[in-house]
């Protein structure tokens, strides 16, 4: 299981190699995150050149990762619907490849949230 890791007000990076494994251990460090003042993005995106994965996740067979420049609306909306026991389902990003995660029920995009299918 990744180590799960607040540094300052930044999610510490959760290795490929590390991924978290349950939707409870993902909706616990976002909710912790969450009670941060002061901070916008889940990665330090100063430190970090350009958007990378900063979390991975295993559920099952599939992998995924969320993005360093996710932000706090995303991260609201996306545990909002996970309260609700929202699917993860995955849909064309916005050049059209067939892999960004949302649990919108209407199959939206969450915006400020960039969750990945990695395959």
């Amino acid at each position: 299981m990744g180590k799960m890791k607040i540094t300052g007000k930044h999610i510490d990076k959760i290795q490929k190699n590390h991924p978290i494994k349950s939707k409870a251990q993902l909706k616990a460090i976002l909710t912790m995150w969450l009670s941060i003042d002061g901070v916008t993005t889940i990665g330090n995106l100063k430190e970090t050149k350009g958007v990378a994965p900063l979390i991975w996740v295993e559920i099952g067979s599939k992998v995924y990762n969320i993005h360093s420049d996710t932000n706090k609306d995303g991260v609201k909306t996306f545990l909002k619907n996970e309260k609700e026991n929202s699917l993860w389902i995955v849909i064309n990003t916005d050049s059209g490849i067939r892999s960004k995660v949302t649990n919108n029920k209407d199959k939206s995009p969450i915006k400020g949230f960039y969750m990945y299918v990695y395959e």
